[in-house]
């Protein structure tokens, strides 16, 4: 595979990833952080609380960085209820 299509792959993880959209492993690592309920990797693909939630073992890295990212972004920025 060339630089620019794993840029172009690593790209498109990111979007979905990273994304704060409701259930995404970035938007449960930050409500994690936020309601203080402590590190435990996990998402939604359809949506908080709908579908079957995927839990730290079926993760893959980027689910798992993004989850870490959304956790250690709202941490840092102190926004806690």
């Amino acid at each position: 595979m060339n630089t620019i299509n794993q840029q172009v792959g690593l790209d498109i993880a990111e979007k979905i990833f990273y994304s704060e959209e409701n259930g995404s492993p970035y938007d449960r690592g930050g409500a994690d952080s936020y309601y203080h309920r402590g590190f435990d990797p996990h998402w939604w693909p359809l949506g908080t609380g709908h579908g079957t939630r995927v839990n730290q073992q079926d993760m893959t890295e980027y689910e798992l960085a993004a989850y870490h990212a959304g956790f250690t972004d709202n941490e840092k920025a102190g926004y806690f209820k």
